[in-house]
């Protein structure tokens, strides 16, 4: 069993070795919203009244700025991160010429990696 704290660690390595810039307010609603989607994966049903609304307020924002924080982060990783390693984890999702993907492609996917790992 993988503890909260472990768990962190893990999204946290994820997300450096990927190349999300850590000094970006996405990065850290990204973590988070992967950390609460491992728990509860319901929470992508509607993001914008679920997973953003939490986010948000563990943050003191708005929805609406961690959506758009969190696509930022992501266009960024897809833009200038570790190509190889993003595309290693997203293999059939995105392709290099359809673009990036959605917040919550990316989240999933996240998710997904560390429920293989985990069991």
């Amino acid at each position: 069993m993988i503890t909260k704290v472990d768990l962190r660690v893990e999204v946290t390595a994820i997300l450096r070795q990927m190349g999300t810039p850590a000094h970006l307010k996405g990065y850290y609603y990204l973590r988070d919203s992967i950390l609460l989607v491992y728990d509860d994966p319901l929470l992508l049903d509607n993001m914008m009244k679920g997973l953003y609304k939490k986010v948000a307020q563990s943050h003191s924002t708005t929805p609406f700025s961690v959506e758009r924080a969190i696509r930022n982060a992501i266009e960024i990783t897809m833009d200038r991160g570790n190509t190889d390693y993003v595309y290693m984890i997203f293999s059939s999702t995105i392709s290099r010429h359809k673009g990036k993907p959605t917040n919550r492609e990316f989240i999933m996917s996240v998710v997904d990696l560390l429920k293989t790992i985990h069991g």
